[in-house]
């Protein structure tokens, strides 16, 4: 309102602002659970081909849209503060990791992206195991302990055992297979391993070993000094003995020791 003496037709003194009201990004994108395979549904790695992602933050009425790599790869309209957007072509993104992020548009007004979701697109099984990761034959009677050794390993991949012959364990997570063969086992005996990675891709691989009977009698040679203590290296011209051990392996009601042995030292 004026308080001096008028000089213009009006009293008031009218202006025109303008304000600019920006639309509010969406706060974040999640993908489902059930797009999340292998052992968890909440690590972000996943070999799924149709993928469902969850944005918060979002206006009723908003077009959603969610972005890799700056490309619109699905979309919705908000329903409310919470949107389901799916993204069926996920072999066009590739493999390894993906940045997700979302953004929504009202009255022509599109957001900035929300912060982003880093996935793991991975289709791809792992890699077998070398032919000798698994001894080919065994005696009844004898103990395998194997520890296998895959480079995955740590990083959520799973050993696994496909109708594995009798008394044979393994370790899911270290590796560590256990087995005593018996006498009726002896034979060709197939080990199924199975290895699966963080993303629920799995590998199949197959092991023959072969069990042998168990023998009669066992000979161990041990090499000692002249005093009987066990030593690891001869020095030229040193005198040493060679001690053997024969065992009659044979059970409790057929043993009754070993009568003579022969053994040829080179």
């Amino acid at each position: 309102q004026q308080t001096t003496s008028p000089t213009t037709s009006s009293p008031d003194d009218n202006q025109v602002i303008t304000v600019q009201v920006n639309q509010g990004a969406p706060t974040g994108v999640d993908l489902a659970d059930s797009s999340d395979s292998g052992s968890s549904s909440t690590d972000n790695i996943t070999n799924a081909q149709s993928l469902t992602f969850t944005v918060s933050g979002t206006t009723a009425g908003a077009l959603v849209e969610l972005r890799a790599g700056g490309n619109v790869v699905g979309s919705a309209t908000a329903a409310g503060t919470t949107t389901d957007i799916d993204v069926t072509n996920v072999v066009g993104l590739g493999e390894g990791d993906i940045l997700f992020t979302a953004t929504q548009t009202i009255s022509n007004e599109t957001s900035g992206e929300s912060p982003a979701l880093s996935v793991t697109l991975d289709s791809t099984g792992p890699t077998v195991l070398g032919s000798d990761a698994i001894p080919t034959s065994i005696s009844a009677g004898s103990n395998l302990n194997v520890d296998l050794q895959h480079g995955e390993e740590g990083n959520g991949l799973v050993y696994s055992l496909n109708n594995p012959p009798a008394g044979m364990t393994i370790n899911g997570a270290t590796g560590v297979l256990d087995w005593t063969p018996t006498e009726a086992q002896t034979g060709g005996q197939a080990v199924n391993l199975i290895l699966t990675d963080a993303a629920g891709n799995a590998t199949n691989q197959t092991f023959t070993i072969t069990v042998a009977e168990q023998p009669d009698v066992r000979i161990a040679l041990n090499v000692v000094d002249l005093q009987g203590q066990p030593i690891t290296t001869v020095a030229p011209n040193e005198e040493f003995r060679v001690q053997v051990t024969i065992d009659d392996l044979r059970s409790s009601l057929d043993a009754s020791g070993v009568f003579a042995a022969y053994a040829d030292l080179e």
